[in-house]
């Protein structure tokens, strides 16, 4: 689903309000996406963020019904704004702060893991070598005497 369908959707599950009161709705939603959008999110995550339109119509609709009059709309709005907005940036920070911790442990593992193999390849080689020009050494200096 992508911003379109979210709004039209929404507007058509508000059939039962009155013109006035549906265009505010869809007003607020619509400059909840232009603001979310302009802080770097994309459309889908806003979408996953909100919910089913159709369950945000009747929550809408609700609470329009038990109150009659728009600025209960706005309340309703405005509280999910600020639910919304200290979600997203405590969210956002945590999992980026883990995802950053998770690779860098990674990578170090990683590292150790080459040069310990590199390490081992090399004693492999280097060792024997040694052993052998020790000996070659060894057996020069007597019979030089």
């Amino acid at each position: 689903m992508n911003r379109e369908k979210f709004l039209k959707e929404l507007e058509e599950c508000l059939s039962e309000l009155d013109g006035a009161e549906k265009n505010s709705v869809i007003s607020f939603y619509n400059d909840y996406f232009d603001k979310q959008i302009s802080m770097g999110r994309t459309e889908e995550d806003i979408i996953d963020e909100l919910g089913n339109p159709r369950f945000i119509a009747k929550s809408i609709k609700d609470n329009y019904k038990s109150t009659g009059n728009a600025s209960a709309f706005n309340r309703f709005n405005e509280s999910k704004s600020e639910q919304f907005k200290s979600t997203t940036i405590n969210i956002d920070r945590w999992y980026y702060k883990l995802i950053a911790a998770v690779i860098s442990i990674l990578a170090i593992l990683l590292v150790t893991a080459i040069l310990a193999g590199i390490l081992t390849i090399f004693l492999k080689i280097v060792v024997p070598v040694l052993i052998i020009l020790i000996i070659v050494s060894v057996i020069r200096n007597i019979f030089n005497r």
